[in-house]
């Protein structure tokens, strides 16, 4: 290949991998955002209560307790089955749940036989 033709190859190739890059980006971004103005509303709603609560509280706040303390309330808001764990209670199911678990191997003879 010449020098001009490889020049031009790798001015397209490039031309298509920052095409590629920026319709992916557009559309993971595009994922990662708000679906409209009514959410950023109320999100800076819950940023605005926080601030005021930080400030004007009487006793000092626990930011974070009270920011899974409103998740908390927002996933059972939905049923009152739903909940959100936290990271630690979730560690502890999943090592409670690890493992293999087997019936107690119970048969009932009423089930297994038929009587005349």
């Amino acid at each position: 290949m010449t020098a001009k033709t490889t020049r031009h190859l790798k001015l397209w190739v490039t031309i298509v991998l920052v095409s590629a890059i920026l319709i992916l980006g557009h559309g993971f971004y595009r994922d990662l955002s708000a679906s409209n103005e009514d959410t950023y509303k109320g999100l800076k709603l819950f940023s605005d209560v926080i601030e005021l609560l930080q400030k004007n509280y009487v006793d000092k706040v626990d930011t974070q307790k009270m920011i899974e303390a409103a998740i908390q309330g927002m996933v059972h808001s939905l049923d009152p089955h739903s909940s959100l764990l936290p990271p630690e209670a979730l560690k502890e199911l999943q090592i409670d749940t690890q493992g293999e678990f087997t019936g107690s191997g119970f048969t009932s003879p009423c089930a297994t036989t038929w009587s005349r």
